[in-house]
């Protein structure tokens, strides 16, 4: 029987979750990034689909994932949204409308949040300090998993309205997000955010990190720049903390 996991992951969170299932529970894992090109993927056996939250909803690189999913005998489906808040949102039921199936076991796991553009990063310290809350969340997960538990988290309508509007406005902003993006005179074109970017959005022109038009604002890029060159707006600006998950390497991250 096959037991996949699909994540993605920018700064490792979500691969730091899928590690653990994997260890507890002996599943394959699969980078979604590396998928999209693939015309079809299909959905069989027991299935683990992990992802950040981005604006209370799904990351658009996993909606194009899903588009190009089948499903031919899904025996379990579980899917984890990992954040940084309380996991408000409506991620779930939009995976569940592309799927045009029932999810059996869907939860959320709260991370270190990462996003630079409007909010400030734990150091490693205090990241390292969450992380001993966060496992024993992810515990309480992987026993879900296991033993094919079934839940969801219930949302009041009246807020999933409202995620809904901020989500449809980020999406459009995503156009636009690589305008944000700027490099300073510390960059030595080492090409470590060309490698990690999901999409490919990131190249050297005319000896100059450019960003295109395709940006997922995982922001890898700017977090794990190891000259702190890369900014995007907001507080990044203003601060030189940077997020990277304690437990994963730099070269895990690598697409």
């Amino acid at each position: 029987m096959k037991k996949i996991i699909y994540y993605f992951s920018g700064t490792g969170n979500s691969l730091y979750l899928g590690k653990e299932i994997k260890k507890k529970c002996n599943y394959e894992l699969v980078d979604i990034s590396k998928l999209i090109t693939q015309d079809k993927i299909i959905l069989e056996g027991h299935v683990g689909i992990i992802f950040p939250i981005y604006a209370m909803g799904i990351p658009r690189i996993l909606e194009t994932f899903l588009k190009k999913c089948k499903i031919k005998n899904l025996e379990y489906l579980f899917t984890i949204a990992t954040c940084g808040s309380k996991g408000y949102g409506i991620p779930f039921k939009q995976i569940e409308k592309i799927l045009n199936c029932k999810i059996d076991y869907s939860q959320y796991c709260h991370m270190p949040d990462n996003y630079l553009k409007l909010f400030k990063p734990p150091t490693k310290e205090k990241a390292l300090e969450e992380f001993q809350e966060i496992n024993k969340n992810i515990n309480i997960i992987l026993n879900h998993i296991e033993f094919l538990h079934k839940f969801s988290p219930k949302h009041m309508p009246g807020t999933s309205i409202l995620y809904s509007g901020i989500y449809k406005f980020w999406r459009l902003g995503l156009k636009k997000a690589y305008k944000s993006f700027q490099v300073n005179d510390k960059c030595t074109q080492c090409g470590l955010c060309i490698d990690l970017c999901p999409t490919k959005n990131i190249s050297l022109v005319n000896n100059k990190i450019t960003w295109d038009k395709n940006c997922e604002e995982c922001l890898a890029c700017v977090n794990l720049c190891p000259f702190l060159a890369i900014t995007c707006g907001g507080k990044s600006k203003k601060h030189s903390l940077r997020y990277k998950n304690p437990f994963i390497s730099i070269e895990e991250l690598k697409k």
